[in-house]
């Protein structure tokens, strides 16, 4: 199996708003092959937030707590699973930590990007309006890079 693919596939469902086939896919893709557990985290990974944009809020946190299991605890993928999950369960300053953290250590655009969006979500839910004014303009001064790579794949 190209599990490459297939991660794009489920990411391209996602970006269209297709949750629900988006938890199909990648729970029929996970129980009846084996992927790396790589592969595996980003499967989960794009489910939970599925789950979250459906609404379904506890089982988007079963799934990441799950996941926070399988990584070496100061990895990247660990600190994003854990800021996603501290951001679930309403823990907005833990979860403002763990993007910063993330937003520091990141090494593409893509990373940054994603810790910048995460603390958006923190902003947001804190009322804190001023910060994320402050983190629009820098979103807005990385949207060529951004783009060129969401059109790479």
């Amino acid at each position: 199996m190209d599990w490459d693919q297939t991660i794009s596939e489920v990411k391209e469902l996602f970006y269209q708003c297709r949750f629900k086939q988006v938890v199909s896919m990648v729970d029929m893709h996970c129980q009846t092959s084996s992927p790396s557990l790589d592969h595996y985290f980003m499967m989960q990974m794009r489910k939970s937030m599925a789950l979250f944009e459906m609404h379904r809020v506890a089982e988007s946190r079963v799934v990441l707590r799950d996941l926070t299991q399988f990584q070496q605890k100061q990895s990247d993928v660990y600190l994003y699973a854990t800021a996603r999950l501290a951001y679930a369960d309403q823990e907005y300053e833990m979860a403002e930590r763990l993007f910063k953290i993330l937003a520091d250590r990141s090494e593409t655009v893509k990373d940054y990007f994603q810790a910048v969006l995460g603390l958006t979500n923190v902003y947001y839910s804190l009322k804190k309006p001023q910060d994320i004014d402050r983190l629009i303009h820098e979103m807005e001064e990385l949207e060529d890079e951004f783009f060129a790579w969401l059109d790479a794949g």
